[in-house]
């Protein structure tokens, strides 16, 4: 993916650490 879509993906965890989100590739703790 695209580094900007990269760095949208992390400032948004970081926003929002409590939201669990279902990720393409099998999720954050994957």
């Amino acid at each position: 993916m695209p580094p900007s879509v990269a760095a949208a993906l992390a400032q948004y965890f970081m926003e929002y650490p409590a939201v669990e989100v279902e990720l393409p590739w099998g999720g954050s703790g994957a």
